[in-house]
């Protein structure tokens, strides 16, 4: 499963490199990509994927970092850090979980 975060650069007229990790239940995931350039009032869209615990105890927490400042001009960067999260329940994945097991219990 993978959760959808949208980070948007809301400048007026700065290019942002902005600089992105994830977590899962406090777990760090790896990310296919974790640098984007965006152009200024673009979004970028960032999945984060999650695997649900087999046995859907409750939910799973998923949280994104995205760190950024303006392309290339370090002096003058304009740092700026947000935080998102997501709490997943797991009904679809208890399904599929429980369909992995074959054979008796």
């Amino acid at each position: 499963m993978a959760v959808p975060f949208v980070v948007k650069n809301c400048t007026g007229n700065t290019e942002e490199l902005i600089t992105v990790a994830a977590w899962c239940d406090d777990e760090p995931v790896q990310l296919a990509q974790t640098e984007y350039v965006v152009a200024p009032g673009d979004s970028v869209t960032i999945n984060v994927p999650c695997t649900m615990p087999d046995w859907c105890m409750g939910s799973v927490n998923v949280r994104l970092v995205a760190d950024a400042r303006k392309n290339g001009d370090v002096e003058g960067a304009c740092p700026a850090r947000a935080e998102a999260s997501c709490e997943i329940r797991c009904v679809e994945a208890c399904v599929t979980a429980c369909a992995r097991f074959e054979g008796p219990v």
